[in-house]
Formats: structure tokens, C-alpha cells, sequence
């Protein structure tokens, strides 16, 4: 339920942009916005998507909110031109995409995958977690592919700069390979012989000199030897729709691959522990009777909702009857209270896999 009132949030205040966005430019007669907004233009073929506007002002108003002290509105950032520099800024960041584009200039899968993997918001207790790196891209409402492209095309930028700034600087050797290449002379005589000058004749060959030669350089009359080939070229997809496999074989390659096409089920949850039960059942009534929700709870206790999450984890993974109690619930909601090594706590949790819940085991 947090990470769905993140969402809901962070869509507002992409949309109240993007509406402040197509009036700012209406007024310059800029049009063409019906239909679905995806884009606010584009640099040559780059496209300067709108949620990349969207994502860089809010990075500027936060920015400005910790400066101020205080959260700035969407209309105070647009008086004090923050749209203007976001745009400023989306702008030049697609005009270097579009030079690198252009130039064929890219990085490669390995070095992606290292900045990932070496980024400290995925990383887990023995280094790079691969659940936390797919739960902080749903979180910010990113894509793996999404996400993926822009730090490729962020890295390529770089690399273009860093090109640029430094420039390109040549050993002494390499001049010296290439004056001399290009400067390099020969010279030469040459006498022709014209037939005048021979003595006598040149005399026919024997048929054993002829022999003889050929032995010696036969390559130079003979090719390898040749066949023509006739062959028919099919395919799994051709013969696809003439090939019925038997039902025992299915079942046999699916019971091969059990492990793989079948899962545990799994819940997100999130814990908070009390003293004792007496306190952990006081929570769950307040709750239940509306009198507090999990969250504040949660604050009440100095924590945050990420002090309490537990991840997506599976019934094995939680044992005994906290595991129980957390899998008997059908829906998002509250269970227990349970006791764990960390004291009393009610729990809930959600049957489906994909929803957020608050949760205590």
C-alpha cells in the first residue's frame, strides 16, 4: 500500500507538470499535443521523452526544496524558472545522445552491467542484489529495459565529453610512422633488352623438360576438384504444424522442469515487533477500529516503512507459524499477532505477488 501511494503521487506530479508544460507552450503556438503526450520534442531522431522532463524537474525541485527548507509547489518552481532549466538540461542531455548516436558512438553490455552492479542502491549484504535492483526500478516506475537504455546512453554522453575535454593526444612515434609513410621515395633504373641483343634462338623444350616442369609446378595448371550439390533446407518451423508430440512426453519434459516452471508462492510483507502480545494486540485493535493505520504505527515507533519491510519471501523462508499465519490471509491485511525471535507482532500480507502490503511476521 506505500509503494502505491508513491505511485499515485509521483503520476500526479508528473501529469500537474506536463499540464503546466503544455500551457507554457501553448502560449509560444507550439501545438500538436492531442492524443497521448510522450514526447516534448526531439534533437535530430533523439526523442526527449516526457517522462525524463518530468523526472529532471522533480530532481530540481527537490533540490531547491532542501535549499529553501521547505517542499516548493509546482507553481513556485515555475516562478522561479525551474521548468525553464529543466528543459535547458533534458535539451543538451539529447543533443549529446543525438552526437553519439551519429557518430556510432556507444558502450558496451559489460560496462552497463558493472555500473549497475557497483551501484550502491542495489546492493545487498554480499554486494549486488539482483531483488533489490528490481524492486528500486518498480518503485521509481522504471522499466530493466527503461532503464537499462538511458544509463547506456548517459554513459556514452560521458565517454563523448570526456573525449571533447580532454582531447586526443598522439605519441611522438605514431607522427613519425605516418610523415615517413607519406614522405617515403624510391628510385629506380631500368634497361630495356630488346630481342636484338639475345644470342641465337630460344630452343623448344623436350617432352621430358616439358614432364619435368610440369611435375614440379603442376599446381599452377590443375584447380581443385569440384562436385555440384543438391540439398533440401527445412526447418523446426516448417515442419511445425506436421509434427504431433505424444501427451507422456509433454508431461515428462514438464516433470524434467519442475523446478523451473513451478514456483512457491510468495508475499511482500512488512514486520513490526512489540514488547509483548499485549502490546503487539493493542496495535492490531487500533488498527482494526480505525483508530490508527500501519504507518503511523510505524512512526510512532521511530521507523520507517523501510526499517520494516521484509521483502518478497516464501512460506519456507518464514517457518513455522509465522509463516502460517502470514499465508492463511487471502488479501492484504493484518495477521498475528505471532511471537518472533524479535517479540509479539501482528503481520499482514497479500496473495498476490505484485501488490505492496504492510506486514509483520
Amino acid at each position: 500500500m506505500a509503494n502505491k501511494a508513491a505511485k499515485k503521487s509521483s503520476r500526479a506530479f508528473v501529469w500537474a507538470i506536463l499540464g503546466l508544460l503544455v500551457l507554457a507552450m501553448a502560449g509560444f503556438g507550439i501545438g500538436g499535443f492531442g492524443g497521448t503526450v510522450n514526447s516534448i520534442g526531439r534533437v535530430g531522431k533523439t526523442e526527449i521523452g516526457t517522462d525524463q522532463y518530468a523526472s529532471t524537474l522533480q530532481n530540481l525541485v527537490q533540490q531547491q526544496s532542501q535549499a529553501f527548507g521547505q517542499p516548493l509547489t509546482i507553481q513556485q518552481a515555475f516562478q522561479i524558472g525551474l521548468d525553464a532549466r529543466a528543459r535547458q538540461l533534458v535539451v543538451e542531455g539529447a543533443a549529446l545522445t543525438e552526437e553519439t548516436r551519429v557518430a556510432g558512438l556507444s558502450v558496451g553490455d559489460a560496462i552497463v552491467a558493472r555500473e549497475i552492479q557497483n551501484n550502491p542502491a542495489f546492493q545487498g549484504a554480499s554486494g549486488f542484489n539482483r531483488e533489490n535492483y528490481r524492486l528500486s526500478l518498480e518503485r521509481s516506475g522504471l522499466t530493466q529495459r527503461g532503464y537499462e537504455d538511458r544509463l547506456r546512453e548517459q554513459l556514452s554522453r560521458d565517454l563523448l565529453q570526456q573525449a571533447v575535454v580532454g582531447g586526443l593526444n598522439q605519441e611522438d612515434g605514431f607522427a613519425d610512422i605516418m610523415y615517413d609513410f607519406i614522405g617515403e621515395q624510391r628510385s629506380f633504373r631500368w634497361a630495356p633488352v630488346p630481342e636484338s641483343l639475345l644470342v641465337g634462338a630460344t630452343p623448344a623444350p623436350t617432352q621430358a623438360e616439358l614432364e619435368a616442369f610440369y611435375d614440379e609446378s603442376g599446381a599452377q595448371f590443375t584447380r581443385p576438384e569440384i562436385r555440384n550439390i543438391t540439398y533440401a533446407w527445412l526447418s523446426p518451423e516448417q515442419m511445425l504444424d506436421q509434427i504431433e508430440v505424444p501427451e507422456e512426453d509433454l508431461q515428462e519434459a514438464y516433470e524434467s522442469r519442475i523446478n523451473e516452471l513451478v514456483r512457491p508462492e510468495r508475499r511482500l510483507i512488512e514486520q513490526l515487533s512489540f514488547p509483548d502480545t499485549a502490546a503487539a494486540a493493542d496495535a492490531k485493535a487500533q488498527i482494526e477500529a480505525g483508530e490508527a493505520t500501519f504507518e503511523e504505527l510505524v512512526e510512532a515507533r521511530g521507523l520507517t516503512l523501510e526499517d520494516v519491510d521484509q521483502g518478497d519471501v516464501t512460506l519456507a523462508s518464514l517457518g513455522g507459524s509465522v509463516g502460517e499465519t502470514v499465508f492463511a490471509l487471502e488479501q492484504p491485511g493484518i495477521a498475528g499477532p505471532v511471537e518472533t525471535s524479535l517479540g509479539p507482532a501482528p503481520a499482514s500480507a497479500t496473495s498476490y505477488r505484485n501488490l505492496a502490503c504492510q506486514a509483520a511476521n
